[in-house]
């Protein structure tokens, strides 16, 4: 396969009592676990379908980018939530990202690559060039 997942995130260990009493005191938890954003990776004949789960994100939050032989997805959203009160303890702004990386070696058609967002989950056609493509059974006539 051709298409490496480039840089997967560690998981950080959260102490289970501060997990507690951050709920217990309504506080916003401050370490949280990095997740990756969940991912398909699909191989057919004549490209990769990547299906990337992003729900909660609009098409215009999400950026595809290829560079330096790199397919980057990443998404990020700013909420503002309004409250009608000025009595608030504690306000914060929710911001959600995240970024996924792909090494794409020579056999990808990088000027080809196309993605679609529909129902939370972009889906990203990733061809692969002529030569790289499964060629078709040839007999070859002996002489």
């Amino acid at each position: 396969m051709s298409l490496v997942i480039a840089n997967p995130r560690k998981r950080t260990y959260i102490d289970p009592f501060t997990l507690i009493m951050n709920d217990v005191f309504q506080q916003p938890r401050q370490h949280k676990l990095n997740h990756p954003q969940k991912t398909n990776v699909a191989e057919f004949e004549d490209r990769y379908e990547l299906e990337i789960a992003a729900p909660g994100y609009g098409k215009d939050n999400l950026s595809v980018t290829v560079e330096d032989n790199t397919l980057v997805v990443a998404a990020k959203v700013e909420e503002q939530k309004k409250d009608e009160g000025n009595n608030f303890r504690q306000k914060e702004f929710s911001i959600h990202s995240f970024s996924r990386s792909f090494i794409l070696n020579d056999d990808i058609d990088q000027s080809a690559i196309s993605a679609q967002f529909e129902n939370g989950i972009l889906k990203v056609n990733v061809p692969k060039k002529e030569e790289a493509k499964v060629q078709p059974k040839k007999l070859i006539e002996i002489s």
